[in-house]
């Protein structure tokens, strides 16, 4: 015997489904928002390199691609290169090994950038700390003044 699916029960039955799910999902987000944050924060946080690592091989591959298209496809053809998979493949080393040098001397310059900034900064706090005492010592000694400590005995 075939059963004829009526079409007006399907409907019901889909939106009751989401009706209900949807206030199972209100329900959560209202109650239980903090633990669905911190787990969410927590996923990302996971995931974090992985998602840095796609990005950064997508900006490469473009310029891998730009590399081979402008640059090394044009010399083959130039020096009458036979098209083989071969030499394809060598197309392709060394179009990476100019992306790694080019990504190479972008990472470098960028610290280069960054270092001598650090080691300012580190060379003026670690010439500044003893007036960071200083000022410690005077905010501390001038609130424990105020709330009535001296020496260790409070005075009521």
């Amino acid at each position: 015997m075939k059963y004829h699916w009526d079409k007006k029960y399907l409907y019901w039955g889909v939106t009751i489904f989401f009706s209900v799910g949807s206030c199972i999902l209100l329900y959560y987000f209202l109650f239980k928002g903090a633990d669905i944050s911190t787990m969410w924060n927590r996923i990302i946080n996971i995931l974090m390199p992985i998602i840095d690592g796609l990005a950064l091989a997508y900006i490469l591959s473009e310029l891998l691609n730009f590399i081979e298209k402008k640059i090394l496809y044009p010399i083959a053809h130039k020096l009458k290169v036979k098209d083989t998979i071969k030499s394809a493949k060598v197309i392709r080393n060394i179009g990476v090994l100019f992306t790694m040098l080019i990504f190479g001397l972008i990472l470098y310059s960028l610290i280069m950038m960054i270092v001598p900034q650090v080691l300012n900064s580190l060379q003026n706090i670690i010439k500044n700390v003893p007036i960071y005492f200083y000022n410690i010592n005077q905010f501390l000694t001038k609130t424990l003044k105020d709330v009535g400590f001296k020496r260790g005995i409070q005075y009521i």
